[in-house]
């Protein structure tokens, strides 16, 4: 078994190099951690992560799962899981894993944000809604959540005009009203001979 600072030396390297978009290396990396320490809940869940950008999805789903059975009280690998969950269809094991990590910490707008995108999905509107509305609760200016809030909203038969209107005029005032109090100038040439 290796040291935990090396363990945690080449972690560090491994997210650097993750981060700086040089997969081959970061994969690398990974893998000589989990080599190393085969229960290593961070690394497992960082080549997971690195998988899931890659497009491969049913390895990824096993790395996080690993993980989550490794450290099951971090929220975000949770939140990461439900992720893969919902983009290969998988909306119950979607919400289910929202909500595990939604327990863990009931501050993460993207756990309700997420959860209100598969509610949607399975014609659940007032389910939705309300899970779109704690995503603001929790981060008033989350402009995906209030987005999706309108498209529930819309959606949702039982949503009046009144309420519609209220909330396009809420959507409005935080997230169109502030880009007009400093527009970009324009970037075109505006020589005649250009």
């Amino acid at each position: 078994m290796a040291a935990p600072d090396e363990s945690s030396s080449l972690l560090h390297q491994a997210f650097a190099a993750h981060q700086a978009g040089d997969m081959a290396l970061a994969e690398g990396l990974y893998r000589q951690v989990l080599a190393r320490e085969p229960d290593h809940a961070d690394a497992l869940h960082l080549l997971g992560v690195l998988f899931h950008q890659a497009g491969e999805n049913e390895p990824a789903i096993a790395l996080l799962q690993r993980a989550i059975a490794r450290a099951p009280r971090v929220a975000g690998y949770h939140v990461n899981l439900a992720t893969l969950w919902m983009e290969t269809g998988r909306l119950d094991e979607a919400v289910a894993s929202c909500r595990a990590a939604l327990a863990l910490d009931p501050s993460l707008p993207e756990a309700y944000n997420n959860m209100g995108t598969c509610l949607q999905e399975q014609a659940l509107p007032a389910d939705a809604i309300a899970a779109f509305r704690m995503a603001l609760r929790v981060r008033q200016l989350y402009r995906a959540a209030h987005d999706n809030l309108l498209c529930a909203l819309f959606l949702d038969p039982a949503c009046d005009a009144a309420t519609f209107a209220l909330e396009h005029k809420l959507w409005q005032h935080r997230h169109a009203d502030p880009l007009r109090a400093s527009p970009l100038p324009a970037g075109n040439d505006r020589s005649p001979r250009r």
